[in-house]
């Protein structure tokens, strides 16, 4: 039920294959990585505008707030309707909105944040002025910088990512059991991803589909024809090999023509509770 004290954050962005990997879709890619973070899943609100991920968002062990996050699903320019639906429904006011966009004018990789303002020629932006009735409310303001030469702002903006952009957009994967989440070596690392072995597959599969390619995981504790068979069905540019046997995995991976290393295993025997 909608609660007094929700927010709605909403990712702006263009939905579809075509522009996923795209700076423009900036917003889609930092509400994908929230909605993870939650635990959720996106799906149809029942406005049939916008896709939705219910839930809290916080640290460990504090009093989360309620989070809707929220994605129109029509392009950049007509994206006002549907997130004015969703805060109608959600009786949410502007002032506990979150637009979260891409920005020329900020240099790559740098965050800012402000309430209010004007539009900056952002069709996003100027489409929820308009529905919403009111620019103030508040915009998470991610650099993608200008583009380079002369090209066109708007091409460059639905443009991909650089393989450096990429490169430096994504850090470390700390991969850790649910369960783990509160011990003391998991929390050392500023995100690990919760997961089980099998879920791992999920995780990659969701990542695909927003043009990121993750290693896959495996481990050599199953039949060794399986193994293969799994490696070379799944087709993955990068294979992280963990337990026991990794060694004759890896090898066998590199005589194939792949790129195979021992996945590092951080936790055991370290500090006095586990080590590398």
């Amino acid at each position: 039920m909608p609660d007094a004290e929700s927010w709605l954050v909403v990712g702006l962005g263009n939905p579809g294959p075509t522009y996923a990997g795209t700076r423009h879709n900036a917003g889609y890619h930092v509400t994908d990585e929230l909605a993870r973070r939650m635990g959720g899943t996106w799906r149809k609100h029942k406005t049939g505008r916008a896709d939705v991920v219910e839930g809290r968002l916080g640290a460990p062990g504090t009093e989360a707030p309620r989070v809707v996050l929220g994605r129109a699903r029509c392009y950049m320019n007509e994206s006002g309707g549907p997130i004015k639906a969703l805060a109608t429904f959600y009786k949410v006011p502007p002032e506990r909105i979150v637009a979260i966009h891409d920005e020329l004018d900020i240099p790559f990789g740098t965050l800012r944040t402000k309430l209010g303002g004007g539009d900056n020629g952002h069709n996003g932006l100027r489409s929820m002025r308009s529905s919403l009735g009111t620019g103030d409310f508040y915009r998470v303001r991610l650099g993608v910088g200008r583009p380079p030469g002369r090209q066109d702002p708007a091409d460059f903006v639905l443009s991909s990512y650089s393989a450096a952009e990429r490169k430096d957009l994504h850090g470390a994967i700390v991969i850790c059991p649910p369960s783990s989440i509160q011990d003391l070596w998991s929390r050392k690392f500023p995100d690990p991803v919760t997961c089980f072995a099998s879920g791992w597959m999920r995780v990659r599969a969701r990542a695909r589909q927003r043009g990121v390619e993750l290693p896959l995981v495996i481990s050599d504790h199953a039949d060794w024809n399986e193994l293969r068979q799994t490696i070379t069905e799944t087709g993955a540019a990068q294979i992280w090999v963990t337990h026991g046997r990794e060694d004759a995995l890896v090898y066998w991976c590199q005589q194939q023509g792949l790129a195979a290393e021992p996945l590092n295993l951080v936790g055991y025997d370290e500090n006095g509770e586990g080590g590398e």
